[in-house]
């Protein structure tokens, strides 16, 4: 509730104080008031009276040191002819901030310590004075008096009472520089004052060069600038509220912990003696005093100066040292001396009244505390960052953090993280759950849950143990605090969290993978394994879980294995089919894979492998050319496996151009069944039974175990005619014809059936029938091929290999049909053999040229389609390939 002061006289009864001097410089208002009243020969009472305050004053005197009202101040200004403003600024208003004074003038405990029990003072400044109170010996932050180098008092000589705790306006005149006090042994409403001489109080001197000085030269510069940086301010510039607040939990800190004994390894023994004579209780009069100030109900129970002294020497002899690592050995120094627990608590403990200690004294004690943290700790207080200290509790910062990581951190990343000899798949959750304890409050068990628990609290502990015991350590510890600022400040573009909830069971269906297979010239199977690859690469996490479970031993094998089966076509068609499927789950704004850029860790001393030095070409040329395994190839470059499965999920190995073939002219080697077939049938046997008894290919494949092509190769070799079994018996084929068309001119068995509208079948008898020598189609290359301009780029893979021509004739003479099967009998073809050389096709272009007919709707050809048909009859205008 605010103070209501009484009012002032009305403006006609306020008189000008005569012979009224100018304060001296600092003043308070109520030492100018009691000098002035001194000067005129008047008391203080007839000095407020003249002011045109009403009497009894009672209001007054409780707050004229604190804060005045408009109307007081004005009254006082008027009365001695000064400014309001000059006026306030002789109380405590002055220092509002730091004393914590509210609007009403009550002492609300918000300074960073509790107030002064009425006021200091230096003996000799009032013995020079005249008796002069200053304002600032009211601070607490104020114990010393640099002119004269001694600590203040706090009592009467001899009654041993505070000074200036309360203020008489009695019918006595003042008596400046004397105690004011009642005298001890008296009672009653007028009892005689004390009066003792305060300029004789006792105080300890100093050396000028004294370290209680110098801490309180720099309170004061604080104090008047508003703002500090020396010591390790001066890298973190503080406002002057936030030092002090600093100054007094380590202060505070260090004079609860220090050991009684140990007090002088702390602070010079001077200070440690006399604060040992000050606070140990014995007989003497400012003892006896200080027991029945005791017994009474304050606020706060204010510090002496030498208290105070104490602490702030104390705390400045490690603030003032010029980097947060100097101040923390510093206080690492002092650690023998204290009860560590008793310091902690004071510089940790959150004080949203007085103020808590700041990032900056915060991370000088995390750094202090040094090895005895355990690798967690140093992660969750930030260990080697400018300002380390307690994570604040933030749960929308952890809550976004989560989001942000997946379960099995980066490969990259890992990899440069963790010596060669561990096993990432251990290490890659466990250090996902390190990277989510930086600057949290989680623990390793709740940062392991919220990834989904890849890896438990055990094995994150153990690889964080291993990592501590590496020389790189430091380094370790600031990449994972890299990364995990640059996580927090840039965003990642993957919700981790949501794709770890989705549900994979439709991922990549085994038509679907076949497709994308052979689209990717890679053997269809492993459909599962592909599927595992494709979750933990969509998800972040694994597929399987670890340590693998004996009955999914092989599954796991085979998905260590499938980044060696990976090409760019297969790589990116997964991607492809991955964004389809994040996108029927309503995912449409999130790269299907993503990993933060490892130039981060460029200046770091890291203890693993830089993916980026592996002879990525050599390795593909293991792999294709080669054609060794995953741990083959890792052991030829000098690298782990692990370190190849990262790079090939980058840059997959392209598969190997196949070599060109050539032409196969006349009869193959004989083989073991034509060796038993000619055993057996000698030519005289085999034209007895074959001509005159007439017995079939059949009966003789029978009767020698081999086949009835072996029989008729091994007939047509002895020279014996075969009977034809053609499309009708009065077919006929020169063989003249039939060899300049095949051998000389090139031209294909099916392009030369189709002429005499036969099976392929019936006129291959034929060129057994007349012994003429097949000739194998060549395999040309994409490169051959691109050496010819007239060919059109589209074509080039479709054409190499063997048949390439020939499918892309069929293809054009297809697509003005409705379906496969119509197609089929007028081309007198199979449905099946279309279809299939339709997405053989496919497989070779890379994309779809046709859509099938659905029940509804006919085939018809896609706009791709339309483009290699175009090039096709073009090519075939120009004569073909």
């Amino acid at each position: 509730m605010r103070r209501v002061p009484a009012p002032p006289r009305e403006p006609a009864t306020i008189r000008t104080l005569p012979r009224v001097t100018a304060p001296a410089p600092g003043e308070s208002l109520d030492s100018w008031l009691e000098a002035t009243a001194v000067r005129l020969g008047v008391t203080v009472r007839d000095v407020y009276a003249a002011m045109g305050f009403a009497s009894p004053f009672s209001e007054l005197w409780r707050h004229i040191n604190r804060q005045l009202t408009d109307a007081e101040a004005e009254a006082i200004a008027a009365a001695t002819s000064r400014a309001p403003q000059q006026v306030r600024n002789m109380t405590l208003s002055r220092y509002r901030d730091l004393a914590g004074i509210d609007d009403a003038g009550r002492f609300t405990g918000a300074a960073p310590w509790a107030r002064v029990h009425g006021s200091r003072f230096c003996p000799e400044c009032l013995a020079a004075s005249g008796g002069v109170w200053l304002l600032r010996w009211r601070l607490v932050w104020t114990f010393a008096c640099t002119r004269h180098h001694c600590l203040l008092a706090d009592h009467c000589p001899r009654c041993g009472d505070a000074q200036r705790y309360r203020y008489r306006v009695g019918p006595d005149a003042p008596h400046p520089g004397q105690c004011a006090n009642p005298a001890l042994g008296t009672v009653g409403s007028r009892r005689p004052r004390c009066d003792a001489d305060l300029g004789e109080a006792p105080v300890l001197q100093l050396p000028v060069d004294h370290p209680a000085l110098a801490a309180q030269a720099t309170i004061d510069a604080l104090i008047d600038g508003g703002a500090g940086a020396f010591g390790v301010y001066a890298e973190h510039p503080l406002p002057a509220m936030a030092i002090l607040a600093d100054i007094r939990a380590l202060g505070a800190g260090l004079l609860r912990a220090a050991n009684a004994a140990d007090l002088d390894r702390i602070v010079p023994g001077d200070l440690a003696d006399h604060y040992h004579v000050v606070n140990e209780p014995g007989p003497s009069v400012v003892a006896q005093a200080r027991g029945r100030r005791g017994e009474r109900r304050f606020r706060e129970k204010p510090p002496l100066a030498i208290d105070t002294a104490v602490a702030v020497t104390a705390a400045l002899t490690v603030l003032n040292r010029p980097t947060v690592a100097d101040a923390a050995d510093a206080l690492v120094a002092l650690h023998p001396h204290l009860d560590r627990a008793k310091l902690e608590y004071n510089i940790t403990k959150n004080r949203p009244v007085s103020g808590s200690a700041s990032p900056v004294l915060r991370a000088v004690y995390t750094v202090s505390l040094g090895a005895r943290l355990t690798p967690a700790h140093q992660l969750q207080f930030r260990v080697g960052t400018p300002l380390a200290g307690r994570p604040p509790r933030t749960a929308t910062r952890c809550d976004r953090r989560v989001a942000g990581v997946p379960a099995l951190l980066w490969p990259a990343w890992a990899l440069r993280l963790c010596p060669p000899g561990m096993y990432q798949r251990h290490v890659r959750p466990a250090l996902s759950v390190a990277l989510l304890l930086v600057g949290a409050t989680l623990t390793i068990t709740d940062s392991a849950a919220a990834l989904g628990n890849a890896t438990n609290c055990l094995r994150t502990v153990i690889l964080l143990g291993t990592l501590h015991r590496t020389p790189q350590w430091p380094q370790i510890r600031a990449a994972l605090i890299r990364l995990s600022d640059y996580l927090d400040t840039v965003g990642v573009p993957i919700d981790y969290r949501r794709r770890r909830q989705l549900d994979y069971t439709h991922l990549l269906p085994d038509a679907h993978w076949r497709d994308i297979a052979c689209g990717a010239y890679t053997r269809p199977e492993g459909a599962a394994v592909a599927r595992r690859f494709l979750r933990e690469r969509l998800s972040g996490s694994p597929a399987i879980a670890t340590p693998v479970p004996l009955s999914a031993e092989v599954e796991y094998a085979a998905l260590l294995k499938f980044p060696g089966r990976l090409n760019p076509r297969l790589l990116d068609a997964l991607d492809r089919h991955g964004a389809d499927f994040l996108a029927a789950q309503g995912i449409t704004d999130e790269p299907v894979w993503w990993e933060p850029p490892i130039e981060l860790l460029a200046d770091l001393d890291l203890p693993g492998i830089d993916t980026e030095t592996i002879d990525i070409a050599e390795l593909h040329r293991l792999l294709r050319r080669e054609q060794c395994s995953l741990i083959e190839a890792a052991a030829a470059i000098g690298t782990t496996p692990d370190a190849v499965r990262g790079v090939l999920e980058h840059h997959p190995a392209p598969k190997e151009p196949r070599p060109a073939s050539k032409p196969k002219i006349g009869p193959h080697r004989p083989g073991p069944a034509y060796i038993a077939a000619s055993t057996m049938f000698p030519r005289d046997r085999l034209v007895e039974l074959y001509q005159e008894q007439h017995v079939g290919l059949r009966t003789l494949g029978a009767m020698a175990g081999v086949c009835k092509q072996t029989m008729a190769a091994l007939i047509c070799d002895y020279g014996i005619p075969l009977r034809p079994s053609g499309q009708g018996p009065g077919l006929q084929v020169d063989g003249d014809w039939l060899y300049t068309e095949h051998v000389e001119r090139g031209r294909s068995l099916s392009d030369l059936a189709g002429e005499l509208g036969v099976t392929g079948s019936v006129l291959t008898k034929w060129v057994k029938i007349h012994q003429i020598p097949v000739r194998a189609p060549a395999r040309r290359t994409a490169e051959e091929l691109s050496a010819n301009h007239d060919i059109p780029r589209i074509l080039l893979l479709a054409l190499a290999g063997r048949g390439g021509w020939e499918r892309l004739q069929r293809f054009a003479a297809i697509v003005d049909y409705a379906d496969y099967a119509t197609a089929a009998r007028e081309l007198h073809a199979s449905a099946s053999v279309l279809a299939l050389q339709m997405r053989i096709l496919e497989r070779d272009l890379g994309d779809r040229l046709l859509d099938r007919a659905d029940g509804t709707h006919p085939m018809h050809i896609t706009e791709f389609g339309l483009r290699v048909q175009r090039a096709v009859r073009h090519l075939a205008s120009l004569g073909g390939p």
